[in-house]
């Protein structure tokens, strides 16, 4: 498979460069030429493959290796997520849940098992982009072998904004015909990305709050240029990147705006707020949550009180609680033995 870049209509790139380095040389992102799609057939054949399989299909779409099952498993154990139902159709798919406990260490080793030639090198962003989107598949997969849903039915999938590439692979997801319905995009105070998406205008350089989520702390989420690509035309994308530089507001039309915001939708969440869902949802479900994940849910929360807004949701969670160790443990008046005992139950 080739790549293009968001910034260039002539570039191209092999899938090693895509793999891993961080940006294009023209400092964009790299995006498939072509993107692999599933029709409703092929979905469900790949989506009653056992999850490991299904991450090693959707990873091979994008880098022409031949991974299989045991590949993924070699790399990452045979338990490799976390899925839990909070009910009302809630689930939370739990990314960081692995033998490294962490989603960022996952990215790693397949791709040191995609590529040899990476050594120790991070993955880019893209790579961390195909990475979410296998992963997805493989929660879709879950849901459906274990009747939690109808086969294909629609689910919503919430996930922290932070830096844009969960929501993107939300949407890429979809764009291979994955039933995702909305997107939801859930923010902290620092809300830029909320008012793109409710008010068609985003402010470019604004002053960044700092938060109890400081990997959401962002003015302007460096991969909202992924949707810009995908959605608008070139002179938008190049726009947005030159306000970026020199600071400004960005203005979208009404067609622009319900082009770009079409399946995507917005939440914004206060500090205070993550700090109730914490022990909110501990008492009433046993369930622990660290500030990330307390963020998507009460940004879920937000979108399906809305009138007609109750599909089943698949919530998108990275962070171990025990990264928030001091956090969690004043929230719930837990000790650290009790939370560790809850992560090698969970």
């Amino acid at each position: 498979m080739l790549y293009a870049t968001t910034r260039s209509k002539v570039a191209t790139y092999t899938a090693q460069r895509a793999l891993k380095e961080e940006r294009s040389p023209d400092g964009g992102f790299y995006v498939p030429t072509a993107w692999p799609h599933y029709d409703p057939d092929a979905l469900t054949a790949l989506l009653k493959e056992p999850a490991a399989e299904i991450v090693a299909r959707i990873l091979n779409d994008f880098f022409k290796k031949d991974l299989g099952k045991l590949d993924v498993e070699f790399a990452l154990g045979k338990r490799f997520f976390g899925m839990t139902d909070i009910s009302h159709r809630i689930f939370i798919g739990e990314l960081w849940r692995n033998c490294d406990w962490s989603f960022e260490a996952a990215c790693r080793r397949l791709t040191r098992r995609i590529s040899a030639e990476v050594g120790n090198a991070e993955p880019g962003a893209w790579m961390r982009i195909a990475c979410r989107i296998a992963m997805i598949f493989a929660f879709f997969g879950e849901l459906y072998k274990n009747g939690q849903l109808p086969w294909l039915e629609e689910a919503d999938i919430a996930v922290a904004t932070a830096d844009f590439e969960g929501p993107f692979a939300a949407h890429a997801a979809r764009k291979m015909g994955l039933p995702v319905g909305e997107v939801i995009c859930c923010c902290n105070g620092n809300g830029g990305l909320w008012e793109l998406l409710n008010q068609g205008q985003m402010k470019l350089g604004a002053k960044v709050q700092s938060t109890m989520t400081p990997k959401c702390d962002r003015a302007v989420p460096a991969g909202l240029e992924l949707l810009i690509h995908d959605r608008m035309e070139w002179d938008d994308v190049e726009k947005f990147v030159g306000l970026q530089k020199t600071g400004g507001t960005w203005y979208l039309s009404a067609e622009e705006h319900r082009h770009l915001r079409r399946g995507i939708s917005a939440a914004v969440v206060g500090d205070s707020r993550i700090k109730l869902a914490i022990p909110n949802l501990y008492k009433t479900n046993g369930y622990i949550l660290c500030p990330y994940s307390a963020l998507v849910y009460t940004g879920l929360m937000d979108y399906r009180s809305r009138p007609g807004k109750r599909r089943a949701a698949l919530m998108l969670t990275e962070s171990d609680p025990r990264q928030c160790r001091e956090t969690v443990i004043h929230a719930l008046a837990i000790s650290d033995r009790e939370l560790d005992e809850w992560r090698m139950g969970g």
